[in-house]
């Protein structure tokens, strides 16, 4: 490993002293504004990588002054913008964090969307065309045919995903 001596930026205003120590993997050097040691260099390792060691104060200052923006390219750009134009429309909902506990605890998710949806068993399984002991029976987890989950989801407003 090899080291450099930091001669610019916040090393050079702190006017760190030339003398240093090296002690492992790092180097300490004491500043003569404050009399404290702080690790400062920079440091070539064997896999051929070029780290810059600072000290925490330094770090601290330099995070301060950046904001921090994600950087999207242009999927995730993609994907953000229809998942929002998705909300905006109704097309998809939000589950609150309570919501989203009580899914988890409902005995199936078809219960959790009739209670959500505000359907009774008997409403829902009229307009799903099926029976109010059918329903109850689905609900408690019984198996259901592809064509009885469409009609249940189109009813409920969710996709047929949403009822496994």
């Amino acid at each position: 490993m090899t080291v450099k001596k930091q001669t610019t930026g916040y090393a050079s205003r702190r006017k760190t002293v030339v003398k240093r120590k090296k002690t492992g993997d790092r180097i300490f050097g004491r500043s003569a504004a404050t009399g404290q040691f702080s690790t400062l260099g920079e440091i070539h390792t064997k896999a051929g990588e070029n780290l810059v060691v600072i000290s925490r104060d330094a770090y601290r200052e330099l995070a301060a002054r950046q904001t921090v923006r994600p950087v999207l390219d242009d999927e995730d750009h993609c994907m953000a913008s229809s998942a929002l134009a998705a909300l905006a429309s109704g097309d998809e909902e939000i589950l609150s964090a309570d919501e989203v506990r009580t899914l988890a605890d409902a005995p199936s998710p078809l219960y959790f969307w009739r209670s959500k949806r505000g359907y009774t068993q008997a409403a829902l399984a009229k307009q799903a065309e099926i029976t109010q002991p059918q329903l109850s029976r689905l609900e408690k987890g019984d198996g259901m045919r592809l064509e009885t989950a469409r009609r249940l989801a189109e009813a409920l407003e969710i996709a047929i995903d949403d009822l496994a």
